[in-house]
């Protein structure tokens, strides 16, 4: 499927709340700070957002920089959450939406897409049903999925108006290209969007206590900034070339805490050239413990 999003897509929960293992894991982002990362994306060619009304106050920031800024026109990628009870689904659906679309359908004049951000809506027909009628009103350009598991990629790959899958894919973790997800996704003509390329920020994590508990994610994270100073780039560099260099990618999402960081996963994308040693990196990865690069399985 033709990619309908820039290369590179800026998520913006580090802009709404507290998030991840770096700078603003505990405190929110200055209005500021945030505002300036969103200049440098848009100076650097990224052309998309993907956002949710559950990032805090990211939605708000983001129509507010827009209203500021209307040059400055992102494309938009949010979520919605739906109801655990069944019989609900469809209508928590739409109220979800009704949360986001005044902050973020009234300033962008560009194209709207929404994900399911619970893998499990996508098995209710509900939940779908309502997905596909935001899309025959025109209020969403397109739909997807935010997946951690296969059988919910599968679910979504028989969907054919369910065009925007979303999975976990990194050095660290590189699940659904050895389970053969990703290449079942693209004859399904998907888009794929790979996010956590940083393990929520575990790969650049060697002063924290997420390690202390695994040295092999140590060894692993030591094994890889050795690969990329080869090369000569930054470990954020590396990281981002890697994931990039795989023809079922898409496109990738990315969190930064600062414009300095997301110029410099930009400079990546100026060495396609780059020697990944994939056999070496597969294993060490498969020497991991799964659910210590799974973000969602962290306490």
């Amino acid at each position: 499927m033709e990619n309908q999003f820039s290369k590179i897509i800026l998520g913006t929960v580090q802009l709404g709340m507290p998030y991840g293992v770096g700078r603003w894991a505990n405190e929110l982002m200055p209005e500021a700070t945030a505002f300036s990362i969103l200049d440098a994306a848009w100076d650097s060619g990224i052309t998309t957002l993907d956002t949710s009304s559950h990032y805090g106050v990211a939605e708000e920031r983001i129509a507010k920089f827009m209203r500021l800024n209307p040059s400055k026109n992102f494309d938009l990628i949010s979520k919605v959450k739906s109801q655990n009870t069944v019989s609900t689904q469809k209508l928590s659906c739409f109220d979800d939406w009704q949360r986001t679309s005044p902050l973020l359908k009234i300033e962008s004049k560009n194209s709207l897409s929404l994900l399911l951000h619970n893998e499990n809506d996508v098995n209710c027909e509900l939940t779908v049903e309502a997905m596909q009628q935001f899309q025959a009103r025109g209020l969403v350009s397109s739909w997807g999925v935010s997946i951690y598991s296969a059988a919910a990629a599968l679910k979504a790959a028989e969907i054919g108006s369910c065009q925007i899958v979303q999975l976990p894919f990194g050095v660290l973790n590189q699940t659904f290209r050895d389970n053969g997800v990703c290449d079942m996704l693209r004859q399904h003509n998907k888009t794929i969007h790979a996010r956590s390329i940083f393990t929520k920020g575990l790969l650049f994590a060697k002063n924290t206590g997420l390690l202390s508990t695994s040295n092999e994610v140590l060894e692993a994270i030591e094994f890889i900034e050795s690969l990329s100073k080869k090369e000569g780039l930054t470990l954020m560099q590396y990281a981002t070339s890697f994931v990039m260099s795989f023809d079922e990618i898409n496109s990738i999402l990315i969190g930064v805490d600062t414009p300095k960081q997301l110029n410099e996963i930009v400079k990546s994308m100026d060495r396609p050239n780059t020697k990944f040693e994939l056999n070496m990196l597969s294993d060490y990865v498969k020497m991991l413990a799964p659910d210590d690069v799974r973000p969602e399985k962290w306490k």
